[in-house]
């Protein structure tokens, strides 16, 4: 990879949340570092009509898809990337304004494949408890931490790998695009790492949904655990659903025992779909 030309391809799919999304573009173009970027727009709701007009910049690409899949919508804009270095970012998202630079000079100086770092919500606070501060080499035990909303990687080596769009939202799986991703870059010796000290901010809506639209939430995030769990359970051991259930049930047991039913629901309906997801799942 020529890191000279510090080209980088940003890849957002997108259904309606164009309001965050004009936040994002802006702070995009106004990265340091002098990059040379182009945003590519995967706009997966057909009655968005306007978004070209509304983000119409010579860096952004606009490519509508008729299908509200998440991993195809992600694969269709790595064909279109021209770049070797490519990130996803979520239409939700905020990014400070060094957030490229310090990506961009990790990878560099790690030799990174693949990266992922750390996740804020509104609040300043990690969006899961397995995200330290911490710089992580990951393999196939420490993986928890990394989520798709942070990930970088380098075409070159791995042009080849696309997301299997079994998983992801839209797919049968709902969740776990990227953990198959970095479980099949680990298995062709590719480096992928985990960066506590490079932040963005996502923010954490799940306190304002219904009980019923949190559980079927969290089910679809379960399905894609327990697929994945069964499509790797050589890598992640033979007792790895064993192990992920009775944290599933701890975690039930603490939140039923303080009466915080909204984590309650999260983690019941996290082992439910878990459950389903690995019996589904044919690899």
């Amino acid at each position: 990879m020529n890191f000279n030309k510090k080209n980088i391809d940003v890849i957002i799919p997108t259904i309606s949340n164009l309001n965050n999304l004009s936040k994002l573009i802006i702070q995009i173009l106004s990265q340091k570092g002098s990059f040379k970027v182009c945003i590519f727009i995967i706009n997966q709701n057909f009655k968005n009509k306007e978004l070209k007009k509304i983000f119409y910049n010579s860096k952004i690409k606009h490519i509508k898809i008729l299908k509200k899949k998440l991993s195809k919508a992600k694969n269709i804009g790595i064909d279109f990337s021209k770049s070797s270095l490519v990130t996803f970012l979520d239409d939700d998202v905020l990014i400070p304004n060094d957030y490229f630079l310090k990506c961009y000079n990790f990878i560099k100086k790690y030799k990174v494949d693949v990266l992922f770092n750390k996740i804020l919500d509104n609040q300043n606070k990690t969006l899961t408890l397995s995200m330290s501060n911490n710089i992580l080499k990951i393999n196939e035990k420490n993986w928890r931490c990394c989520l798709a909303s942070t990930m970088w990687f380098k075409k070159s080596g791995l042009s080849n790998i696309k997301f299997d769009e079994r998983f992801g939202i839209g797919g049968p799986f709902g969740s776990g695009e990227e953990t198959d991703y970095l479980m099949r870059s680990l298995k062709r010796g590719k480096r992928v790492f985990y960066n506590g000290q490079i932040n963005i901010v996502h923010p954490n809506d799940n306190n304002y949904l219904s009980k019923k639209e949190c559980f079927e939430k969290f089910k679809n995030y379960g399905f894609g655990q327990g697929a994945l769990l069964k499509k790797f359970q050589k890598e992640f051991g033979k007792f790895s659903l064993i192990e992920s259930t009775l944290r599933s049930v701890i975690a039930i047991l603490y939140f039923l025992f303080f009466l915080k039913s909204q984590k309650l629901i999260q983690h019941l309906a996290l082992l439910v779909g878990k459950l389903k997801g690995y019996r589904k799942f044919i690899p």
